[in-house]
């Protein structure tokens, strides 16, 4: 009798321990999918009361802008900040999971990208970073989110240049003034004026590190560029500040060189991945300069990077238009300009921060 009370108890040991190992395989790949399943369902296209509520437990918490939500609380709120909301966007990275038995923390970072609509039918664009955890448990061997916490990152501030409705921080090249005899406010957007004179506009500050946004179109057959790290040492901005190329690929001459069409660093480096909008149409723009790393991104895509003062664009700028141009690409820091070329060209939406 006693073998058989001593082989049950070994019997229910083994089961027991059994049952905790098998508790035990939650796998980090397993909580980093049930953090963007949960994104997943909080995006504008794909928002949904009932399924948000799949992913979480009945007890849920989050806790954010010093603020608490129960899960329903969290969805009356989603549902009043996605009125007009046009398109979101989270890209979660940096996870760090800790598994105990059946439950795990997980810490990672959040960068949301929110689009959305003012008054006048203008799309704004909102970016924000957050440190997040969450708490994650198995319920019947399903993993669900107990609580969530979030925590604003402090971003630079960012300056708004254009508005739709006035300009702030910019002049002419060389001006103490606004050219408004060659560039006007219309429905928005800041144009130039093709029967004025050609003045191309510079920021009044210099800029080193930056974030630059804008939206751009042109007319057919339209040029125009962006330019960085400009001086006013020589004539014309073009011939100290690299330039991204904003033109009109279809009819404009230069859009038959890649390494003058639209994207481009002008006269030296062809984009790539690059999506263009039809001519009419804004094509969207961001500009980013890190300790002389620059990036061009055109349409959400990133087309072009280089280092500024680097052996790779000497190599280049020798064999470009540029090299009997001393100051070509050569200050730490300088003016952001936009280039009036003589055609119908429209710019709105343009922000810069510090980095």
């Amino acid at each position: 009798m006693k073998k058989i009370f001593s082989k049950l108890l070994i019997s229910l040991l083994a089961l027991s321990l059994l049952s905790c190992n098998l508790q035990k395989e939650i796998t980090e790949d397993q909580v980093i999918s049930v953090i963007n399943g949960f994104f997943t369902a909080i995006d504008v296209d794909n928002f949904d009361r009932n399924n948000l509520g799949k992913l979480v437990t009945d007890d849920f918490i989050l806790y954010e802008m010093d603020k608490t939500f129960t899960i329903g609380q969290f969805c009356d709120f989603l549902d009043k900040v996605f009125i007009g909301m046009i398109s979101t966007d989270w890209v979660l990275s940096d996870f760090n999971v800790s598994i105990d038995n059946n439950s795990a923390h997980v810490y990672y970072r959040n960068q949301g990208r929110l689009v959305t609509s003012n008054e006048n039918g203008q799309e704004l664009v909102i970016e924000k970073e957050w440190l997040e955890s969450a708490y994650i448990i198995s319920e019947n061997g399903v993993l669900k989110i107990n609580f969530l916490q979030s925590d604003d990152i402090a971003q630079p501030e960012w300056t708004t240049l254009i508005d739709g409705q006035k300009v702030t921080g910019m002049r002419g090249f060389k001006m103490g003034s606004f050219p408004w005899g060659s560039w006007a406010i219309e429905n928005g957007t800041l144009k130039t004026l093709p029967e004025g004179d050609h003045i191309d506009i510079i920021t009044t500050e210099q800029y080193k590190n930056f974030e630059l946004e804008l939206e751009w179109k042109v007319s057919a057959g339209g040029n125009s560029g962006i330019f960085h790290h400009g001086t006013e040492t020589n004539y014309a901005i073009w011939q100290s500040a690299p330039e991204m190329q904003v033109l009109d690929d279809g009819v404009h001459h230069d859009g038959k060189n890649t390494k003058t069409s639209a994207g481009a660093l002008y006269g030296l480096i062809a984009p790539v991945n690059k999506t263009l909008k039809p001519v009419g149409e804004f094509n969207r723009v961001k500009i980013s300069a890190q300790n002389n790393h620059i990036e061009y991104w055109l349409n959400d895509s990133k087309v072009v990077e280089f280092e500024l003062k680097s052996p790779a664009l000497a190599k280049l700028i020798v064999g470009s238009k540029f090299k009997d141009m001393p100051n070509f690409a050569q200050a730490g820091s300088g003016h952001i300009g936009l280039q009036h070329h003589g055609e119908e060209v429209w710019f709105r939406n343009i922000r810069i921060r510090k980095l």
